[in-house]
């Protein structure tokens, strides 16, 4: 999280999936952020939501430079 400035990542890509792994993931990421699991080492990850997550809006590529036009006018949080 430090290294975040505090608020967390947006991705994290765990290709171990131990147990002390998922943990570290799992408190790296932004309250929304996602976590995906490539490696399965036999750990085990209980996700408790603290409160509604934002589902944010997805671009496709060919829309980046609306996305872009939208983040900056403040119509977006990125």
């Amino acid at each position: 999280m430090a290294a975040s400035g505090g608020y967390g990542v947006d991705v994290v890509l765990d290709f171990a999936g131990t147990d002390s792994t998922l943990d570290l993931s799992a408190r790296s990421l932004r309250a929304d952020g996602e976590l995906v699991v490539v490696g399965s080492g036999g750990g085990r990850l209980s996700v408790r939501k603290t409160g509604p997550a934002s589902p944010g809006r997805r671009f496709p590529l060919s829309a980046a430079r609306e996305a872009l036009a939208r983040l900056r006018a403040g119509q977006l949080k990125g």
